[in-house]
């Protein structure tokens, strides 16, 4: 009887342990050509959002950089971001946010495009 007490108490721990839900440490990334203007530069509007409760990303860092020129932002209160008169070309997108994974990638943008982007950040834990 004395040996079941220990049992039991592990028992309950390794159960609520299991019931703990998953945290989405994965990285996300949408993006949509959202139209097109009669102009030599790009317009990129976005989003960066938490994965785990969709929530918008307060002062998070977005950077576009390649050989030639090199553009950042710090997103709104509800995650918002925007970058206008970017000329085309291809360029890494590097996300970061204190506490979560940082995102990078590529992408590719061409003259009078419109884009929507939105990236979920994972935790890093």
């Amino acid at each position: 009887m004395k040996n079941l007490l220990p049992i039991l108490i592990i028992g309950i721990f390794i159960y609520s342990c299991k019931t703990i839900p998953k945290i989405n440490a994965r990285n996300s990334f949408d993006f949509n050509r959202a139209g097109i203007r009669d102009t030599s530069t790009t317009i990129i509007r976005g989003k960066i959002i938490d994965n785990y409760d969709n929530s918008g990303l307060c002062g998070a860092v977005i950077e576009l950089n390649n050989n030639l020129n090199s553009y950042s932002r710090n997103s709104t209160e509800n995650g918002e971001f925007t970058f206008e008169h970017i000329s085309s070309g291809k360029y890494e997108i590097k996300t970061s946010f204190i506490g979560l994974n940082t995102f990078k990638d590529s992408i590719e943008l061409k003259s009078g495009e419109i884009m929507e982007i939105k990236i979920g950040l994972g935790a890093e834990y």
